[in-house]
């Protein structure tokens, strides 16, 4: 029996998400419910490190909404998948090691579905799967997937963020191939580890802690009036009070980006990195669309580096407000943040080449269908899956893709 459905859980620094994708004449396309927040978990797998045993019963959640949207007579041949991102690639080897075999050995009891494999993507499998889930999304249903709209994709998850584009002139680093109906594709594909919304803020405490390192109370310039937060570094806890200073938010959020490092292949972004230049229409998803979203702005759907830039200036100079949603506090940050990556990344002050989304066509916009359809359509029929399992782990089984052959 040919499977009908294929799930891939994304187990992202936050949490973990499930979706489920619908497999017809060799078409896949999102399954509307599995977008749903009912079909997402917290915390990520990542928090499991020191407790690997609570990884695998975590998904409890998610397989149990599966079963219920999947018939009883096609669990057993639903492949499963499950992809960790930025916040696995934060753990050791070892740590990884152990919360990796914990998932599998509860899905491999627990679990009705064929589950595959349960490992970390890297950063820039995570930007190629981005790309082509969101170009498939805008394509129509009645075209073949090979008419990809080659549309770039920025995605700021929670702990990395990536850019990745098909651009005019010739790709010099950083450029990847994939095949989509035979026809070989060419993108520049980047991911930046501890760049995601979460991370950054951490990062911006961070500095100020090494700015400041004898004090235990701070003053935060990203943080609204009013406002106050106790994080610990290392044995020494700091309570940062939030000032809402515009002109040195923005300093701050600038200096995180290092855009200040050598660069030995011109033209840099962030680091050093080698970026070629951008060109084309752009999509951006997940913390970038929220940060535009909380500015105020998304009523415009492409707004200019400037007018983001601007909606900050304002949201900054607010006074912090008891009832705002845990996630307001971050805005005054990440609308710098976001604004200060747009100019390292080549947008020009009025650009309205970037349209800020959450759903496209109905559908969460993630890289997750990318990863469906590289599983089931775009890899080679009969190779060996790798599930990368470590030495001192049980021989990981290898699954064939037999069953898109039978």
């Amino acid at each position: 029996m040919k499977p009908k459905h294929v799930i891939i859980i994304d187990a992202g620094s936050s949490g973990s998400r499930l979706r489920i994708f619908n497999i017809h004449e060799s078409k896949i396309s999102a399954h509307q419910g599995s977008s749903d927040t009912k079909f997402e978990t917290k915390p990520g797998l990542s928090s499991y490190m020191e407790e690997p045993e609570g990884a695998g019963p975590s998904l409890h959640k998610l397989i149990n909404n599966a079963m219920g949207l999947i018939p009883q007579d096609q669990h057993a041949v639903t492949p499963l998948f499950v992809k960790a991102t930025a916040g696995m690639r934060l753990l050791g080897a070892g740590e990884a090691s152990r919360v990796f075999h914990a998932v599998r050995e509860y899905l491999k009891e627990q679990c009705p579905f064929n589950f595959v494999s349960a490992a970390t993507i890297s950063g820039e499998e995570e930007a190629i799967l981005g790309f082509i889930s969101i170009n498939s999304l805008r394509t129509s249903p009645d075209s073949n997937f090979g008419a990809l709209t080659s549309q770039g994709v920025l995605d700021v998850g929670g702990a990395s963020l990536q850019i990745t584009y098909a651009p005019k002139s010739d790709i010099r680093d950083h450029e990847f191939h994939f095949y989509v109906d035979r026809l070989r594709t060419s993108v520049y594909a980047i991911s930046y580890i501890r760049f995601g919304q979460d991370q950054a803020i951490m990062r911006a405490m961070e500095a100020l802690a090494q700015k400041f390192p004898q004090d235990t109370t701070i003053n935060h310039p990203c943080m609204l009036r009013g406002s106050d937060e106790t994080r610990a570094f290392g044995d020494r806890s700091i309570k940062f009070t939030g000032t809402g200073n515009a002109p040195e938010c923005s300093e701050l959020a600038q200096s995180i980006l290092h855009t200040d490092y050598e660069c030995l292949l011109p033209p840099c972004a962030l680091m050093g990195k080698h970026m070629t230049p951008v060109t084309g229409e752009f999509t951006a998803i997940n913390a970038a669309y929220y940060t535009v979203l909380g500015l105020g702005l998304s009523e415009k759907g492409t707004p200019t580096p400037a007018e983001i830039e601007e909606k900050t200036n304002e949201f900054c100079s607010k006074p912090f407000d008891g009832g705002m949603h845990e996630y307001q506090r971050n805005y005054c940050f990440m609308g710098y943040f976001l604004r200060h990556t747009l100019r390292a990344f080549g947008f020009s002050d009025n650009s309205r080449s970037i349209t800020y989304t959450n759903m496209i066509n109905g559908i969460k916009a993630d890289w997750t269908l990318g990863a469906a359809l590289l599983e089931m359509q775009l890899m080679p029929l009969h190779l060996k899956l790798s599930l990368q399992c470590s030495a001192d782990e049980d021989p990981c089984p290898q699954q064939s893709r037999q069953w898109l052959n039978e």
